[in-house]
């Protein structure tokens, strides 16, 4: 396992950057292929891959990285789609490591077994798992259970942090009292995530019908039992908090610190905050700006800050409290 000392010079990076008000991308998402071996019901990456934008070939995403880490950068993740579905997703990840930058890996698992050699570079790896089998592979495809089980095994014996990220479908909450059960005895780690309205990537109306708020509501308060009883939860009780009134519709005043402290970058070099329908990038507020040009001066184009009324991205809920000035009226800038 390979986690990086944060060396002088990001921290004095990160600090100058600080100081003269510039955004410092303290953490970046690099969603490196929409390509995926999987067919989830709510996703449609894989229809979005042959959207005719074309991957960053390796050299792009090395600069990249690179840009990063000379901005105070101290980690990324690797994320898709399926990232181990590019051949060189093991180089980035060793030329990121050798950067100083803590590395994590997003995937479902199905080739983590085969191309373990990555794992030497990683700080952490976090697998998608929606259920136990029956529920799991009914959302995510045959097989996706052993895939995901498998691959936390692999990390494990590798000695590499790992956790799952669980989306709550109606599918997935209909059979949650059994995974706490099974998440408890495999002492995982879990953060839940509400299904998006549109298909993740897509944008479009072709996901299956999600859960209202009352099964939603009732999820949440399983979910906050299993943590008391010892399940190792993620989710921050404000993040979960942030994401279960956002569900119910509930205005909150939110700055999100994406644009100022994180940023993601689309397969295409495309600079967004979470790619959801609220993202100023995504809603034509501001152009996205391309990454290959600069990653502080594409933040500075993003903005900051950014304000919106409710966030369904589990993460940047996390992240949320930080910054929100509390529930009430608040303007979607």
């Amino acid at each position: 396992m390979n986690i990086p000392d944060i060396s002088v010079f990001q921290l004095a990076r990160a600090a100058r950057g600080l100081l003269i008000g510039d955004p410092v991308p303290l953490f970046a998402s690099l969603e490196v292929t929409l390509r995926c071996n999987a067919d989830c019901a709510y996703c449609g990456s894989n229809a979005a891959a042959f959207s005719g934008d074309d991957e960053l070939r390796t050299s792009e995403w090395n600069a990249i990285i690179d840009d990063l880490a000379d901005s105070g950068c101290f980690g990324v993740s690797l994320t898709g789609g399926e990232p181990l579905l590019r051949t060189d997703v093991e180089a980035l990840a060793c030329h990121a490591a050798s950067r100083h930058l803590g590395v994590e890996l997003n995937t479902n698992g199905r080739l983590l077994a085969r191309r373990r050699s990555i794992l030497k570079y990683l700080s952490g790896v976090t697998v998608s798992l929606d259920g136990v089998e029956s529920v799991n592979d009914r959302i995510r495809g045959r097989g996706a259970f052993e895939g995901a089980v498998s691959a936390i095994r692999t990390a494990r014996h590798a000695g590499v942090p790992v956790s799952v990220t669980t989306v709550l479908s109606a599918a997935a909450i209909d059979g949650l009292d059994d995974f706490l059960l099974f998440a408890g005895d495999m002492d995982l780690a879990v953060m839940f995530q509400p299904q998006y309205p549109s298909r993740l990537r897509s944008h479009d109306g072709g996901a299956p019908a999600g859960p209202g708020p009352s099964a939603m509501r009732d999820a949440f308060t399983k979910i906050r039992a299993a943590a008391g009883r010892g399940l190792k939860l993620r989710n921050s009780a404000a993040g979960l908090d942030i994401l279960e009134r956002s569900f119910a519709g509930d205005d909150q005043c939110l700055t999100c610190p994406g644009g100022r402290f994180f940023t993601r970058i689309t397969s295409s070099g495309a600079m967004e905050i979470c790619g959801l329908a609220n993202d100023p990038c995504v809603t034509g507020r501001t152009a996205s700006p391309d990454a290959r040009e600069g990653v502080v001066s594409g933040m500075k184009r993003i903005g900051w800050p950014n304000t919106c009324g409710s966030c369904l991205s589990a993460a940047r809920a996390d992240l949320c409290p930080i910054f929100s000035r509390g529930p009430g009226a608040c303007g979607r800038g």
